[in-house]
């Protein structure tokens, strides 16, 4: 949702007009830290953009690690389930 809410905003500082009930929303489900995300300039939106886009890959690293991870665990549990 991070992702959303900086392009949201970059299209706002290049003139699109976007609702206060879609910034809010979008905002919130971002769970953004609490700071004055509305005198930002064009420059550090594209940072912030920058920012949230590494973050979501990490996090999808991290994903298919917890899911591997994850996905041996239920082979070892049936295994026992099967040994016994």
């Amino acid at each position: 949702m991070a992702i959303w809410y900086w392009l949201m905003r970059i299209e706002e500082a290049n003139g699109k007009i976007i609702s206060s009930e879609s910034k809010w929303m979008l905002e919130s489900l971002a769970h953004l830290p609490p700071e004055d995300l509305h005198k930002l300039s064009t420059p550090d939106l594209v940072l912030r953009l920058c920012s949230a886009r590494a973050h979501l890959q990490a996090l999808q690293a991290q994903h298919y690690e917890l899911r591997e991870d994850h996905l041996s665990r239920l082979v070892e549990a049936g295994i026992v389930c099967r040994s016994n």
